[in-house]
């Protein structure tokens, strides 16, 4: 939903219940990423992504992705509470808020309980949607983010994680991994202890191919994206 200047993020605050779902840094390397304010974020900057729900029903009608002062103003009007940012640098990114490689849940709000793939599937999510330069919430791969947040005390379903795998095969070639790696370079050194830790999905995506070999059921499957 495009959002540029203050009284229309004033009208759509008012019209609708919008909340964040979302708070990321631009990567190093990464130049820009599409606001729907207008223009760009620019590196080294921060952005959120708001869920735009009818207030009646809290049905999802739309998303806006925008910088941290575009973002700083809808939370303002929608009397919203900040999130943390998700950081996986050892280093203190841009603005007050830090948080663990984990979460992006704001300090204030209650405290959200984590199954530990879920929580593993949700870093691995968040860390596709800062690889790539335009985020898409109208994918696959956003819908299995909502659906692990909403349910973040169940483990994930193997459909869930098998959709995750593929669509990091297919976007990247590689690994998880080995993109993240690729990308940061000599900056991979400043990634906090635990930040590509996903050992949980890749024993689970292994008993998945096993368990689909063993009931010989006609799948395509996908070589390993959480090694």
């Amino acid at each position: 939903m495009k959002c540029r200047g203050t009284e229309t993020r004033r009208r759509i605050a008012k019209k609708y219940k919008v909340v964040p779902i979302m708070r990321m840094k631009i990567l190093p390397g990464q130049t820009k990423k599409e606001s729907d304010a207008g223009g760009f974020i620019e590196e080294n900057g921060q952005y959120y992504i708001f869920d735009v729900l009818t207030k009646d029903t809290n049905d999802v009608i739309d998303h806006i992705v925008c910088g941290l002062k575009t973002a700083n103003e809808l939370i303002m009007f929608a009397h919203e509470k900040e999130l943390a940012l998700f950081n996986p640098f050892k280093t203190p990114a841009n603005g007050n808020n830090t948080a663990s490689v984990i979460s992006g849940q704001s300090t204030t709000q209650k405290k959200k309980v984590w199954n530990s793939e879920s929580k593993e599937l949700d870093k691995a999510i968040r860390w596709v949607f800062m690889l790539l330069d335009k985020v898409n919430t109208d994918s696959p791969l956003f819908e299995n983010f909502q659906s692990i947040n909403k349910y973040s005390y169940h483990s994930p379903f193997d459909r869930e994680i098998k959709a995750v795998n593929t669509i990091i095969y297919n976007l990247f070639g590689q690994s998880l991994k080995k993109e993240i790696k690729d990308h940061l370079g000599k900056n991979i050194s400043k990634l906090k202890p635990g930040a590509l830790d996903f050992n949980l999905l890749k024993k689970r995506y292994e008993t998945i191919v096993l368990n689909s070999k063993k009931q010989n059921k006609k799948q395509i499957i996908n070589p390993q994206s959480f090694e």
